[in-house]
């Protein structure tokens, strides 16, 4: 089927429900979407439903064509079909995609008849509206947990501690050396006493790195109890259970002679909520 494409101040003008033509007659194609709301407010993942009530005076077939337009994603062609009725009530459904914080989207229906009458309206749907978003924090030292210095890392503090400071300090992240396997040697291992998981993921984005970008990379990783082998450059994405919580980049592994100065320096990118 070929729509074509009006200009944008049409199609706003199409959002605000104008469908009369410019003689103020009704035009050949009347359109209505339920919600009726101008905008809608969702989550990623979630399914919306919405309602094209159509109906022309003119021809026998309605063309159907729905898409969406975003900064993430551009132009997507949704919906491309056909009803061989001069009016439908038809229920379409949207699964919102995995966007990013405060997306704003850009749903245009794009109708036509057989005898090339044709409007458009549209409907924004506001997705993950603040309600998260990333606070980064660089520099952080992590000392071996045979030291004499902070072994562990609190998420919810974003700050080091210990792991003997059970009363005080939960660690969420610490090192896992112990004198009976590794000696004066780093372990390059990281443990949780609070249940995180860790999914290695060296090729994320870390440097645009947003909540539904990391959500996405825990939710589609292999998490597992331990990290190990840790290098320069790793880079892992943490969570606890099925909730992702932050990436972590691996800037430098020290591991020098003795055991005092070995430590692990790395930035967090994490996700906070409202």
């Amino acid at each position: 089927m070929k729509i074509i494409r009006w200009n944008l101040i049409l199609i706003v003008l199409g959002m605000f429900g104008m469908s009369c033509s410019q003689d103020n007659q009704e035009s050949p194609i009347i359109v209505n979407l339920k919600p009726v709301d101008i905008q809608l407010e969702a989550s990623s993942g979630d399914l919306l439903f919405i309602t094209v009530e159509a109906r022309t005076n003119q021809g026998s077939e309605i063309l159907l064509n729905i898409e969406s337009l975003d900064d993430q994603y551009g132009i997507l062609s949704l919906l491309d079909t056909s009803f061989s009725f001069r009016s439908i009530n038809f229920r379409y459904a949207y699964r919102v995609p995995d966007y990013e914080d405060s997306t704003e989207v850009t749903m245009i229906f794009s109708l036509a008849n057989d005898v090339n009458d044709q409007i458009q309206v549209a409907k924004k749907i506001l997705v993950n509206k603040g309600s998260k978003f990333i606070e980064e924090t660089t520099g952080h030292n992590m000392f071996s947990t045979l030291s004499d210095k902070p072994n562990g890392f609190s998420l919810a503090e974003l700050s080091t501690g210990y792991t003997t400071d059970s009363a005080t300090f939960e660690a969420d992240i610490y090192d896992g050396s112990v004198v009976e396997d590794d000696g004066d040697t780093l372990s390059r291992v990281w443990m949780s006493q609070s249940d995180i998981g860790f999914v290695q993921f060296n090729g994320f984005d870390f440097a645009s790195a947003t909540a539904s970008s990391i959500s996405s990379a825990y939710k589609n990783g292999l998490s597992v109890s331990k990290a190990i082998e840790i290098k320069d450059n790793d880079i892992y994405i943490v969570g606890r259970g099925s909730t992702a919580l932050a990436a972590i980049q691996v800037i430098t592994v020290v591991d020098q002679s003795g055991v005092n100065n070995d430590k692990y320096t790395f930035s967090v990118k994490s996700i906070q909520t409202n």
